[in-house]
């Protein structure tokens, strides 16, 4: 039999193990929301670029007639990005989820380049001197590089957790 100090330090252990059990559910539901909802922004935030590119894009000024020839670039790598945000909220897999992220970048990247190669851009009516051109330029040039290294980043963490044999835990890394 357990005496009266037995007892009440079991309860006690019990109390503190629920309560812990319960403050880590609030975490992982206040994580979980904040996926959620940064997955769902993103996503909206992709639906609204797309309405503005393909059904406005004649209010900007500065495009030419030449920013027709981009939009299949620009709504290939839009819809990537939606389809992508979308698969990693549904599959939270540390494992997969660069793998999803290379899928986008790729599409990314190609959409930069045709979007500098075409260059539908006329900064003449904004900016006197054509320095605006130079900037432009240089920075897709920039955006080029970055989305670049990101595809190689990607590559090399899905490679770590495929041959390396990390657990596939979820959550919301970077």
């Amino acid at each position: 039999m357990m005496n009266k100090k037995q007892e009440s330090e079991i309860e006690s252990k019990i109390e503190s193990v629920i309560e812990d059990t319960a403050k880590k559910g609030e975490k992982f539901f206040e994580k979980a929301i904040g996926r959620v909802v940064g997955f769902v922004v993103t996503i909206i935030v992709n639906i609204v670029i797309l309405v503005v590119i393909n059904y406005y894009y004649e209010k900007f000024s500065f495009l030419t007639t030449e920013f027709p020839e981009w939009l299949p670039y620009a709504n290939a790598s839009i819809f990537a990005a939606i389809i992508v945000q979308v698969l990693i909220l549904v599959i939270p897999s540390k494992t997969i989820k660069p793998f999803f992220e290379i899928f986008s970048n790729i599409f990314s990247l190609v959409s930069v380049v045709a979007l500098r190669l075409i260059y539908p851009f006329d900064w003449a009516q904004l900016t006197d001197g054509n320095w605006a051109d130079t900037v432009a330029k240089i920075g897709m040039v920039g955006v080029i590089l970055a989305v670049f290294i990101a595809i190689i980043a990607n590559a090399v963490k899905f490679a770590v957790a495929v041959l390396g044999g990390k657990s596939d835990e979820t959550g919301d890394e970077g």
